[in-house]
């Protein structure tokens, strides 16, 4: 009996390792910069999508993740944009052009709505 609580207080440390080990923090949230006097904000949800804003123009689509990398799409063209997640900060560039844009808080949950 001992024996078998230990194996089962093993397996229980391994469990909790694994998860911790797998857990990544989340980009979600909105985010923030200014260019060329003009404000751009995005927002990135849980869900994997985005809806953005430069100036009086909207945009969205949806985003996906790998590591430090992050892709943004826009539906019903093929045109994407690579930027790189650091800490609070996100990075695209376009070119020589690059805009970091800075996490101001959570996003807000993909059943959020808007009145």
């Amino acid at each position: 009996m001992p024996r078998r609580r230990a194996s089962l207080s093993i397996l229980a440390v391994a469990i909790a390792l694994f998860a911790a080990c797998s857990h990544t923090s989340s980009v979600a949230g909105t985010y923030v910069t200014k260019a060329a006097g003009l404000d751009f904000t995005l927002t990135l949800k849980d869900d994997g999508t985005w809806t953005g804003q430069i100036g009086p123009g909207q945009g969205g689509g949806t985003y996906t993740v790998d590591g430090d990398a992050i892709v943004f799409r826009q539906p019903g063209t093929s045109v994407t944009q690579r930027g790189t997640i650091h800490g609070d900060r996100l990075v695209l560039r376009h070119g020589a052009v690059s805009l970091t844009f800075v996490k101001q808080s959570p996003a807000p949950s993909a059943s959020s709505t808007t009145g």
